[in-house]
């Protein structure tokens, strides 16, 4: 697997994880006064700012790439042709 590609997957993952936390995070919320809300915006805010700075550094060529394997990926996944 390409390094892209590999990459384009960790990133999908990590965003998928931190959607799931999220979840089970507000569900057994304390109401924000235990004071992580503000440090967990913080980290979001950065592995926000990191994932944009990585895609800013792709080409277009690369971007297509991504997504022409990530269609691949999917169609395999789905059955589809």
């Amino acid at each position: 697997m390409g390094k892209m590609k590999e990459k384009f997957l960790d990133e999908q993952q990590r965003a998928e994880d931190e959607m799931q936390n999220q979840y089970l995070d507000d569900e057994y919320c304390c109401g924000q006064a235990c004071g992580c809300h503000e440090q967990r915006m913080g980290e979001i805010e950065q592995n926000l700012a990191e994932y944009d700075a990585w895609w800013d550094s792709l080409t277009d060529d690369q971007k297509g790439k991504i997504f022409d394997e990530q269609d691949a990926s999917e169609k395999e996944y789905y059955g589809r042709k």
